[in-house]
């Protein structure tokens, strides 16, 4: 964490479903996190195979129970202040032989850069590999930023499934990717500190 502004403003970050009973500044988050998403033009980056998603149709996707569904909080002792990132994962199978996931996450933009991102993106990984074995991804090949990133969390590229995502209004292909506990195992010290 940056411990000049973890100094100076005493904040933490806390992973925590995002329902609709979450409060931040005296008002559920999730309406704030869809005008931040639309605000920032990210609503597309996270929901890059759903863009015509409205409000409604934005909350029963969170809801759906085969989801998993967490904001990333910044708090200020117990209060919510902002929100950093949004996760899910969906695709969820939990047998006896196999733990997995798809997982997908957004870090708001105002964290791109942040010296926080990678430890924001450490809490997400943390979180999900308490119960699960092998998180896959794809990744609009166009999304550059986005392709550093997860790679810098210790994901591996699989290969490219060509027409396989939008970015951006445009088609193009998605980066396969996946970690295992044991790799996330291997650099959690190192990003998570």
């Amino acid at each position: 964490m940056n411990e000049t502004l973890a100094a100076e403003q005493k904040i933490s970050f806390k992973m925590v479903p995002a329902r609709a009973d979450l409060i931040m500044n005296g008002e559920t988050v999730l309406p704030l996190i869809w005008k931040q998403m639309h605000e920032e033009g990210t609503f597309d980056m996270f929901f890059h195979d759903f863009p015509e998603l409205n409000f409604g149709a934005f909350v029963r996707v969170l809801s759906e129970p085969n989801e998993q569904v967490h904001a990333v909080c910044v708090m200020q002792g117990d209060a919510v202040v902002d929100i950093a990132a949004i996760s899910m994962l969906t695709d969820i199978r939990y047998t006896e032989l196999v733990k997995r996931a798809l997982g997908n996450f957004l870090l708001f933009k105002k964290y791109w850069g942040h010296e926080d991102a990678t430890r924001i993106g450490a809490i997400i990984l943390d979180t999900w590999f308490k119960d699960l074995e092998t998180v896959g991804g794809v990744t609009p090949e166009l999304n550059d930023r986005a392709l550093r990133f997860i790679e810098e969390m210790g994901f591996t590229r699989l290969g490219v499934i060509p027409g396989f995502s939008s970015y951006r209004g445009e088609q193009c292909g998605s980066v396969a990717t996946y970690q295992t506990r044991r790799m996330w195992m291997q650099r959690r010290e190192e990003l998570l500190g």
